[in-house]
């Protein structure tokens, strides 16, 4: 985005400090019942690809719905033996572990929200702008956040 950058050494330390204060609600796998052969066959192995689906977050204490669920493709590269998801807001994200990705993921958005959102536009370019109402738009009750 033009305008606006972001350090990489910033973005690692709003990951690290978010982290401790995330508190990200998701939708549940289904049970072994209702999955199918091949679903059961990817959970019986330790490597989870299934995707993360976000549905509400967390941030700065309050709770936020969205819109419509928040989905990321997961995949595992097994010869570095880390998790990569990619999903909405062109976000892409890389762990160790599934737990990892998941808190990582929370992080990306809370630094999205707390960098676009809380803060003051008037500095913004357009595509800072526009990545500011689309998340906005995709967090229940924003407007008034904004």
């Amino acid at each position: 985005m033009r305008g606006h950058t972001v350090p990489a050494t910033a973005l690692m330390q709003a990951l690290q400090t978010c982290r401790a204060q995330l508190r990200c609600c998701r939708l549940r796998a289904p049970s072994h019942e209702t999955m199918s052969l091949h679903q059961r066959m990817r959970w019986r192995g330790k490597v989870d690809d299934s995707p993360i689906v976000v549905s509400s977050l967390v941030i700065d204490g309050v709770t936020r719905s969205v819109v419509r669920p928040l989905e990321f493709a997961v995949s595992f590269e097994p010869a570095e033996g880390i998790y990569t998801a990619i999903g909405d807001f062109h976000m892409m994200v890389s762990a160790e572990t599934r737990e990892e990705l998941e808190a990582a993921i929370d992080a990306a958005l809370i630094f999205l929200w707390r960098e676009y959102v809380a803060s003051d536009p008037r500095n913004f370019s357009a595509d800072v702008l526009a990545l500011r109402e689309q998340l906005t738009r995709t967090f229940l009750g924003a407007a008034h956040a904004a």
